[in-house]
């Protein structure tokens, strides 16, 4: 199954997709986005089947069972999508969908609290902070540019440390491009540690054979940090690409895991700001079960909130750490565009 979500909405759908062995794709914001995303990959899906059944029934069947079918759109200002053949916000189906799931529970003694609870339990309770700052065009430009340092990137929002930046419209990760230096940095350190020790093994050859034997292993450890550098750069400008589809968006990756979106709206002079941070999920419940429903009306809503209340103090923490994290940037953003404001 696949799920989508649109860059701006809760990350917490990522987790239960990896948790439940699924993929979530993310797109730019909007349903026009979303959808338009489900019919590609829902098209590619069905000529995969097509070419899969002219070569062998029994792969294309495979295929049917395990391949990426769309289920769920998630756009967090605007709702959901649940259809096959509505690709687009649907309030009508995501209640018929959402009234069939508390007529579950409820049968079994059970709720849709409950259910939540237990999905938190297994993979976090996901928080989120969002505002919009009412600010003009050149001012939504001048912030990002502020936060873009001149190609530097700031490395803190007051006292809290930014850990990386993406700046989707520049193609830029730094987590990315730090990764990929490590990697290159490790392939040619590794070749060059496996062709030094080659030699070691053998007789001490005449010095000819020496010489030559070590213009060989200097040979292929620049060969193999040359093609581990392509492939990282490959790879960096393809994540770039995509990454460009998500327009003048910056996102900020802070210390205790939390994330920190910033983009201007495209309908009004607002600069808009997502921020968000998990509290851990309970190490006894991490794994993801084969039927949250069944496994909602197990627990009971009187083990579920339990679970919760041991849980608040960590979320009530996370809560508060992630406001003033907000805070701490919004503080910043009037200030570089009022300097001499008092």
């Amino acid at each position: 199954m696949l799920f989508l979500r649109s860059i701006v909405s809760s990350e917490m759908l990522d987790a239960f997709a990896k948790a439940n062995g699924c993929r979530c794709y993310v797109t730019a914001t909007g349903f026009k986005w979303l959808g338009n995303k489900a019919l590609e990959v829902q098209q590619q899906y069905l000529l995969q089947q097509q070419q899969q059944q002219q070569q062998q029934q029994q792969q294309q069947q495979q295929q049917q069972d395990e391949g990426l079918v769309p289920v769920l759109l998630y756009e967090e200002a605007l709702g959901f999508g649940v259809s096959r053949q509505v690709r687009d916000k649907d309030g009508v189906g995501a209640a018929c969908v959402l009234a069939a799931a508390a007529t579950m529970l409820a049968a079994a003694g059970s709720s849709i609290s409950s259910l939540l609870l237990l999905l938190q339990q297994q993979h976090g309770t996901y928080l989120t902070h969002n505002l919009s700052l009412r600010l003009q065009q050149q001012q939504q430009q001048q912030t990002l540019n502020y936060i873009r340092s001149n190609g530097k990137y700031k490395q803190n929002i007051g006292k809290f440390k930014i850990s990386s930046i993406k700046d989707a419209a520049k193609g830029i990760d730094t987590a990315a491009a730090a990764a990929a230096a490590a990697a290159t940095a490790t392939a040619a350190a590794a070749a060059a540690a496996a062709a030094a020790a080659a030699p070691a093994a053998a007789a001490p050859p005449p010095p000819a054979a020496a010489g030559a034997a070590a213009d060989a292993a200097a040979g292929a450890a620049a060969g193999a940090a040359a093609t581990a550098t392509a492939t990282t750069a490959a790879a960096a400008a393809a994540a770039a690409a995509e990454d460009k589809k998500l327009g003048d968006l910056i996102i900020l990756r802070m210390e205790d895991n939390a994330i920190i979106k910033l983009r201007p709206s495209g309908t009004e002079p607002k600069l808009k700001i997502y921020a968000e941070i998990a509290a851990a999920a309970a190490a006894a419940a991490a794994a993801a079960v084969e039927d949250p429903l069944a496994a909602a009306a197990a627990q009971g809503p009187a083990a579920a909130a339990a679970a919760a209340a041991a849980a608040l103090p960590e979320v009530e923490g996370k809560r508060k750490l992630l406001k003033d994290m907000v805070d701490a940037l919004v503080a910043e953003i009037h200030e570089n565009l009022n300097p001499n404001k008092p």
